[in-house]
């Protein structure tokens, strides 16, 4: 049974391997020791399958089914300013809300395909009101902190992530049932297994093709000033609605109803 089961694990590493073109120019010896460091590994809904770079010892990810969700958490800071918030984006390396913290808040957003383009924001969090005080007087400002967590996009079949791409306040989740093939990330980088440097191309690409948390920042803020515009033309046009007083006369005399009693008290008189 024990020898069945080692079996069935190396043939299913095998097939995960030739079923992804990434490694077609593998030849048998290759496919080989790629079984030997090479995992595969379930995760369920919602739980966090990526969050921390840890250099070579990394291991990359290879997508064979399932879909993930790449979360970037904005920290920011706002200040009322007429009734209107102003937001400003942190830096990356100043504290705030506990990333971890953050992730613990539910989603059910639906997620962009991974194109820079960002969801609506999703839950925020508040944490708390911080006073600052100015140079040149004593009066106290209120900035106050709020996080936001952005649906960045999907990750399907194919996708790979863990070759050392920006994953500052950023994290990979399970949005269903998730399978993935585990490879680390020194052996992927040997020569033998890096032909052209293939794996430095595609972290390039990653790279380029993931928004920074400035772009996002940048779209946040957009979808902010949409939906207050979008507001307020549906508030004007409810307003204007109600100012709007109809009478009897302004109804086409085709599209008015005559009740069967009234029309018989015409016909008698």
């Amino acid at each position: 049974m024990v020898i069945t089961t080692l079996m069935d694990l190396w043939d299913e590493k095998k097939r995960a391997l030739r079923a992804l073109d990434y490694f077609k120019f593998l030849d048998n010896d290759q496919i080989v020791d790629a079984c030997k460091v090479g995992t595969i590994k379930q995760y369920d809904p919602l739980e966090t399958i990526y969050h921390e770079d840890k250099g070579t010892l990394t291991n990359v990810h290879f997508v064979l089914s399932g879909e993930c969700l790449l979360l970037q958490c904005l920290n920011m800071t706002f200040t009322l300013k007429n009734g209107k918030k102003i937001f400003h984006l942190t830096d990356a390396s100043e504290g705030g809300i506990s990333f971890m913290n953050t992730m613990k808040v539910s989603s059910n957003s639906t997620p962009n395909q991974l194109t820079g383009q960002c969801a609506l924001n999703k839950n925020s969090l508040s944490s708390g009101i911080e006073e600052k005080k100015t140079n040149n007087s004593l009066k106290s400002v209120a900035k106050q902190n709020e996080s936001h967590l952005i649906d960045v996009g999907k990750l399907t079949f194919g996708a790979i992530f863990g070759l050392g791409e920006n994953m500052q306040h950023r994290v990979i989740m399970a949005r269903t049932r998730v399978q993935c093939l585990l490879l680390p990330r020194f052996f992927l980088l040997e020569k033998k297994q890096n032909p052209g440097n293939i794996w430095q191309r595609r972290l390039f690409y990653l790279d380029f093709t993931i928004p920074s948390r400035e772009s996002l920042f940048s779209h946040f803020l957009k979808c902010r000033n949409w939906k207050k515009f979008k507001y307020d033309i549906i508030q004007k046009g409810l307003s204007s609605s109600v100012n709007f007083i109809s009478r009897y006369d302004d109804i086409p005399i085709i599209c008015r109803i005559v009740e069967a009693n009234e029309y018989n008290t015409t016909r008698q008189n």
